[in-house]
C-alpha cells in the first residue's frame, strides 16, 4: 500500500472494518475471536469495550487487540494517559505481552491508536525482577479527519517492511510508536524545509533576494544571513501557529470567551483559499484581458447565466470568488489540475477559444 493510500485510510472516521485490511500489512498472524468479550469494568468511563483478537509477533510474543468505545464526556484528543491506564491493566505479562488499542466515540472525529506494553527482565546483580511498561503519553497517533495522518503513515509503512524481514516485535513497535522517532522525523524534515526556503530566496533570480540581503558584507555566506534568519523566523513562526491550530484556537467565533470550537486544519484551509483566489487573479482574469475577454461577463455568461449584468458587480464578484472555491466547480478544476503556468495558460485558452 502507498503512502498517500494509507494516510486516506488513517484519516476516516473509525472503522475497524478498514483496520482489518490494514493491519495484515503489519503483522503475519491475527487472530479473532468469535464472540468478543468485554473485559472492562470502568462503566462510567466506557460505553463497549471488547477484546477482538490476538496479534502473534515473530519474537512469539503475543499482543491484545481492543476496541474500546469510550464515554462522550471523555475527550480523545486530551485523555492520551486516562486512556491507557484502561487497557494496560489488562496485559499479565504472562500469555498477553502488550496491546494494541483503539479508543473511539461515536460523536467525536478524532479516535487513538495506541501500542502498550509491559516487560520483565531479571537483574543479574541482585536476582530482582525489574518490570518495565511503555510511557503513558509516548506510545500512540491520534487520527482521524481532523490529522493530517502523514506521520502514522510513513511510520506504520517501516514496520511493514519489518513484517516481511521477520523482524516485527516489541522492540520495533516501539520505534515506530516512540515520541523520539517522531522528533528526530519532525526535525529531519524541518531542516529540509528550511534549506528549500532558504535557496528559494537567495536565488539571485528572484527579485525577494535583494530586499533581504545584507550588501555592506564582505562575503557571500555573511551577505545571506538575514535570508537565513528570516527563513527561521517563519517557520517557527508558522509551526507556533500551528500548535495553536492545535489547540482548538483557530477560526474560533470572534466573540467566544472560552476559545473553543476552532477549525481543527485552519492553515491548510486558509492557504488552500488563498492559492484558488490568487491562481484565479493571477492566471485566469490575466489570460482573459490579454485577450480582450470581459472577464465578468465571460464568468456569467460561461458559468453563471442566471445572473443578469443588472446586478451589482461587487455581488458578482463575491459569487464568482465563492463557485471558484468548490470542489466540483469546472473552471476551477481546469485551472487547479495544472501543474505550471505554461499548463494553465493552455487550459484557459482552450476554455475560451
Amino acid at each position: 500500500m502507498k503512502e498517500k493510500d494509507l494516510k486516506h485510510r488513517l484519516q476516516q472516521k473509525f472503522d475497524f472494518n478498514i483496520w482489518r485490511e490494514i493491519l495484515p500489512l503489519f503483522f503475519k498472524k491475527i487472530d479473532y475471536f468469535s464472540s468478543p468479550d468485554n473485559p472492562f469494568e470502568e462503566v462510567d468511563k466506557v460505553i463497549d469495550g471488547k477484546q477482538i483478537g490476538t496479534v502473534k509477533l515473530d519474537d512469539g510474543k503475543q499482543l491484545a487487540l481492543f476496541t474500546v468505545e469510550v464515554a462522550d464526556n471523555i475527550s480523545i484528543v486530551r485523555n492520551r494517559q486516562g486512556l491507557r491506564e484502561i487497557a494496560a491493566k489488562h496485559i499479565d505479562q504472562n500469555i498477553i505481552h502488550g496491546a494494541l488499542a483503539f479508543f473511539y466515540n461515536k460523536n467525536q472525529v478524532d479516535y487513538r491508536f495506541s501500542f502498550i506494553a509491559k516487560e520483565a527482565s531479571l537483574d543479574l546483580e541482585t536476582g530482582e525482577l525489574i518490570k518495565g511498561e511503555t510511557k503513558p503519553k509516548r506510545y500512540t497517533y491520534l487520527l482521524g479527519s481532523n490529522e493530517a495522518c502523514t506521520t502514522p503513515a510513513k511510520r506504520m509503512l517501516v514496520l511493514a517492511d519489518k513484517r516481511e524481514k521477520g523482524e516485527v516485535n516489541i522492540k520495533e513497535l516501539k520505534e515506530v510508536f516512540s515520541v523520539e522517532a517522531l522528533n528526530k522525523d519532525f526535525f529531519k524534515t524541518y531542516k529540509a524545509h528550511y534549506e528549500k526556503f532558504a535557496k528559494h530566496l537567495a536565488d539571485e533570480s528572484n527579485p525577494s533576494r535583494t530586499k533581504l540581503i545584507d550588501t555592506e558584507k564582505d562575503t557571500k555566506d555573511k551577505e545571506e544571513k538575514p535570508i537565513r534568519d528570516f527563513v527561521k523566523k517563519l517557520l517557527g513562526r508558522i509551526v507556533f501557529l500551528q500548535f495553536l491550530e492545535k489547540k482548538g484556537w483557530m477560526g474560533c467565533d470572534a466573540n467566544t470567551q472560552d476559545w473553543t470550537g476552532g477549525h481543527p486544519r485552519f492553515m491548510y484551509q486558509l492557504f488552500e483559499d488563498l492559492v484558488n483566489m490568487m491562481v484565479y487573479e493571477l492566471y485566469f482574469e490575466e489570460e482573459m484581458k490579454a485577450k480582450e475577454i470581459d472577464v465578468l461577463q465571460f464568468v456569467t455568461e460561461k458559468a453563471f447565466p442566471d445572473i443578469t449584468q443588472a446586478e451589482d458587480k461587487k455581488a458578482i464578484i463575491q459569487k464568482v470568488y465563492y463557485e471558484l472555491q468548490q470542489k466540483d466547480n469546472p473552471i476551477r478544476n481546469r485551472i487547479l489540475v495544472a501543474s505550471s503556468r505554461s499548463e494553465t495558460i493552455a487550459r484557459i485558452n482552450a476554455a475560451t477559444s
